[in-house]
């Protein structure tokens, strides 16, 4: 909590520190990363490679022992 006041004090004209809660959250908003457009994965970029998995990919979820390297 301390560190939120501290970081987000504003100085007043007469050189006093005041805490300002709509003003740290402007400021919180403007530093806070934009999110990343959301990745898409290969098999829904790419019908050939999905079609291939479902053809060979066991269908209960399990992994046999040739698809996991043994």
């Amino acid at each position: 909590m301390s560190r939120e006041i501290r970081r987000n004090r504003t100085l007043t004209p007469n050189g006093g520190r005041h805490y300002r809660p709509h003003a740290a959250q402007r400021r919180t908003d403007a530093r806070s990363p934009r999110p990343e457009p959301r990745k898409t994965s290969k098999t829904s970029q790419n019908p050939r490679l999905r079609d291939f998995l479902q053809d060979h990919m066991p269908r209960s979820g399990v992994l046999t022992s040739k698809a996991a390297g043994n």
